[in-house]
């Protein structure tokens, strides 16, 4: 997700970008190679957590609404 919304950032593309799925990672120095959730730092970033398909069908039908910012 950085590496995308930097790229993004890079060729001013503006447009959202969702993720979804298990929002987590092992973090870099951990001595444990347990994944830690990641939800808040990817919204830090800009990026639209969808961690369920019902998260992300309302974030879709939102994105769709007739008085959605375009």
């Amino acid at each position: 997700a950085e590496v995308l919304t930097q790229a993004m950032a890079k060729g001013e593309i503006d447009l959202p970008v969702r993720i979804g799925g298990r929002l987590n990672q092992i973090p870099e120095g951990s001595n444990t190679s347990l994944p830690v959730d990641v939800t808040a730092d990817l919204v830090q970033i800009g990026v639209i957590p969808c961690p369920d398909l019902n998260t992300a069908s309302a974030v879709l039908r939102q994105a769709l609404s007739p008085s959605a910012k375009r």
